[in-house]
C-alpha cells in the first residue's frame, strides 16, 4: 500500500544513475505504466457509469463523451418510471446506424433503442454519445423524456500528489515499480537493464490479473441461468 511519492522514490533508487530527465519525469513514468496496466485489461475498479436524467426532445446529442471514457461496458438501458428497465444497444458504427434510422429527419423518432460515439471534435477532441432514433418525449414519465443509464470502463486519473494512492498503488505496486523503472532505463539509453526490468514488469502483471480475477468473481457462488442481461432467473 504505497503512495505515489513512496513508488516514484523506489523507482529512482533502482535506476540509480539519475539525469535530470529521470527525476524530472519519474512521476511520468509512473503514470505511463499505471496507463499501461489499464491498456491491457478492464480491471474491476475501473467500472463507471453515467445517467443522463432527461433526453431532449428530437435532440440526437445525448450528452459529452466523459473525459475518462474508455470504452464501453456492456448494454446501455432506460430506467421507466415504473421501475422497469430496457436495455438499449451501442451502435457498431455511423455507417451501420444509418442503415436503421434517418440522418436528420426529427420525423424519424420514437423510444431510444441505440447509441453511437459521435467522431470526436478536431480541435478539442471530444465527442459526443447520440441516441437514435429521435427522443419522441412519449416516455411514461411526467415530462415525456427518457432516463438512461451507460456503462463504461473508465481510466483512472493520474496520480499527482505525493500522497495520492489508489487501487494500483495498493494493488499493483511492484508492477508499476518494475514497469516505470525499465522505461527509465530506456530514458537513459540502457537497453539491457530495460529489457530485465521489462522482463520483472511481465512477471508482476501476471500477479496483478489473477489478484483482479479473484476479486471480480469474489461475490460469485454459483451461476444462475438467466433469459437476457437483466431477463428473470431460471431455475433456484
Amino acid at each position: 500500500m504505497a503512495t505515489f511519492s513512496e513508488i516514484k522514490t523506489k523507482v529512482q533508487r533502482r535506476i540509480i544513475d539519475l539525469p535530470t530527465a529521470i527525476t524530472t519525469e519519474t512521476g511520468d513514468l509512473v503514470n505511463w505504466a499505471m496507463e499501461t496496466l489499464q491498456d491491457e485489461h478492464n480491471f474491476w475498479v475501473m467500472q463507471a457509469e453515467t445517467a443522463v436524467t432527461s433526453t431532449s426532445l428530437a435532440t440526437r446529442d445525448l450528452m459529452v463523451l466523459p473525459s475518462n471514457f474508455k470504452s464501453p461496458r456492456g448494454k446501455p438501458y432506460e430506467i421507466w418510471n415504473d421501475g422497469n428497465t430496457q436495455d438499449l444497444n451501442w451502435g457498431a458504427n455511423r455507417e451501420a446506424v444509418y442503415d436503421l434510422f434517418t440522418h436528420s429527419d426529427a420525423n424519424d423518432k420514437g423510444p431510444p433503442e441505440v447509441l453511437l460515439i459521435s467522431e470526436p471534435d478536431d480541435e478539442s477532441g471530444t465527442a459526443n454519445i447520440e441516441v437514435y432514433p429521435y427522443p419522441d418525449g412519449n416516455s411514461d414519465y411526467v415530462d415525456g423524456e427518457y432516463r438512461i443509464v451507460i456503462p463504461y470502463w473508465k481510466w483512472l486519473t493520474a496520480l499527482s500528489g505525493d500522497s495520492d494512492q489508489n487501487w494500483f498503488t495498493n494493488n499493483a505496486e511492484h508492477y508499476l515499480v518494475a514497469k516505470a523503472t525499465a522505461r527509465g532505463f530506456a530514458l537513459n539509453w540502457d537497453e539491457e537493464r530495460m529489457a530485465v526490468w521489462e522482463q520483472l514488469a511481465a512477471g508482476e502483471l501476471r500477479k496483478v490479473l489473477k489478484k483482479d480475477k479473484r476479486r471480480s468473481m469474489g461475490f460469485v457462488t454459483h451461476l444462475i441461468v438467466r433469459k437476457g442481461a437483466r431477463g428473470p432467473k431460471i431455475g433456484r
